[in-house]
């Protein structure tokens, strides 16, 4: 199963700053993850990505579920633990985040059992994407993130694609967004992803599901509505901009499998 999370807002107005965006998508996945950690979906897989906003969610899932998590794909984030620094905003999207202190802040957070044990991390295959021309979150802050994570990750489970000239944007392999468009962010579709001859999202799946995946094919539109307001406390629910998010499904199906839409279908991947 792949879940895709989006900012209902941002789908209206495409106007949310990145501290309003980061809010309402993480309230978005706290609807997944309650829902496994209740149990409500029962998987044997999963993986998490995100870009920009959501490149940040998706390593702050990644270190603090690290137990059940077995393949990520940050994009255009910041390292783990950027929004506990001072002046965090400027170091995370330009850089400069002391990495030592979030290092600790890390493994104080791990001794207050509050997040699973960093260890989990050595095998887990990471996939860490930035280009060039990205002067919303620097090139320079993905650097930072690719040094925390060598603290845990080895390196062979560690990918680095940090050659490209694109901008704040997810990687592909097709289409006429050339690679470098909308550096500085936008609205249109090229300003959402760059041509750069380099399939992300196949790249990931492969490296944490493995060779067996049938080859991609052209993506249904199936959108449902799920009602959030039970998974949100009091204080997310007087600063969320909706009761509603729009979740995206498909399924993953390995050679050997059939599509499955049961409870305890096989794997989930979310992007956020």
């Amino acid at each position: 199963l792949v879940v895709f999370c989006f900012c209902t807002a941002a789908l209206r107005t495409r106007k949310m700053t990145l501290a309003h965006c980061s809010l309402a998508r993480r309230q978005r996945i706290v609807l997944l993850v309650t829902a496994m950690g209740q149990g409500a979906i029962a998987t044997r897989r999963v993986s998490v990505s995100g870009q920009s906003a959501g490149g940040s969610m998706a390593i702050q899932h990644l270190v603090a579920f690290s137990a059940s998590v077995d393949g990520a794909a940050i994009v255009g984030g910041s390292p783990y633990g950027c929004g506990w620094e001072s002046r965090r905003f400027n170091k995370c999207a330009y850089g400069g985040v002391n990495i030592k202190e979030v290092d600790e802040y890390l493994w104080q957070r791990f001794a207050w059992g509050q997040i699973d044990d960093p260890k989990n991390l050595t095998d887990t295959p990471v996939v860490l994407f930035s280009g060039s021309n990205d002067w919303v979150v620097y090139l320079a802050v993905m650097r930072e993130t690719a040094r925390q994570l060598r603290h845990f990750i080895r390196p062979e489970r560690l990918e680095v694609v940090f050659n490209t000239s694109a901008g704040h944007v997810w990687s592909i392999d097709h289409g006429s967004c050339w690679c470098g468009k909308c550096g500085l962010g936008g609205s249109t579709e090229c300003c959402d992803v760059n041509n750069c001859g380099y399939d992300l999202s196949g790249d990931l799946l492969r490296r944490t599901y493995g060779a067996a995946l049938r080859p991609r094919a052209r993506a249904r539109r199936r959108l449902y509505w799920v009602n959030q307001w039970g998974y949100l406390n009091e204080v997310l629910r007087r600063r969320s901009d909706s009761s509603t998010a729009e979740i995206h499904t498909a399924v993953l199906q390995s050679a050997e499998t059939q599509p499955r839409y049961s409870r305890d279908a096989a794997e989930i991947h979310t992007a956020v």
